[in-house]
């Protein structure tokens, strides 16, 4: 039973990664819009917009408060990516 729970987490960490890659490919672009047209990196209403979002995403409540964490962290590391652009 482990096992296979583990081998299942290895195979969503597997999409979990493409799925990242398909949205720093997007940061990326975002990135160069940005820094093409002097906008800056932080926006805050729209990150607090992309939180709330996501809370209301989630159908389970019991993970919403770690999920949102996530995505915060995602997005901090997104913003010091734009940076170094």
């Amino acid at each position: 039973m482990l096992s296979q729970d583990r081998q299942r987490i290895d195979e969503i960490d597997e999409q979990i990664v493409s799925l990242l890659e398909e949205r720093y490919d997007c940061v990326s672009h975002i990135a160069k819009i940005k820094k093409d047209n002097h906008i800056p990196v932080f926006d805050k209403t729209r990150e607090e917009a992309v939180l709330e979002k996501i809370r209301q995403m989630v159908s389970n409540e019991d993970y919403a408060d770690s999920i949102v964490e996530t995505f915060n962290q995602i997005m901090m590391v997104s913003k010091d990516y734009q940076k170094s652009k």
